[in-house]
């Protein structure tokens, strides 16, 4: 992941490659895997994108949001971006579920054991 060309790959655990997905001229700052093993990453372009783990391809992407720095997951897959703008939560369908915007970028942070950032 990252670079000048983003992309993304799937390799067995003798390290051949199952498949691989090019994202042309991107750059990926954080990704996280889902409960499926489905990966979400956060793209320099202002989106956050949701790929298959069976063929690398794009299920889902959300570009409500600021520059994307980090993700958190929680247990049911929602995934909390913080970005430019402040925090946004994406559920699993890459809906928007809640915003919270601040005046300062928003480059980390984390999730207790009862879902508070």
């Amino acid at each position: 992941m990252g670079g000048r060309d983003g992309s993304i790959l799937k390799h067995n655990a003798d390290g051949s490659e199952i498949w691989s997905s090019s994202f042309g001229n991107s750059h990926f700052t954080d990704a996280t895997v889902l409960n499926n093993s489905d990966v979400v990453m956060c793209r320099t372009a202002s989106t956050v994108h949701r790929f298959s783990q069976v063929d690398g391809s794009s299920i889902w992407f959300n570009s409500d949001l600021g520059y994307p720095f980090r993700l958190k997951k929680y247990d049911n897959d929602d995934v909390v971006v913080f970005h430019s703008d402040g925090v946004t939560k994406v559920a699993p369908d890459g809906s928007t579920v809640w915003q919270a915007f601040t005046q300062d970028s928003m480059r980390g942070g984390d999730i207790d054991s009862q879902g508070r950032i």
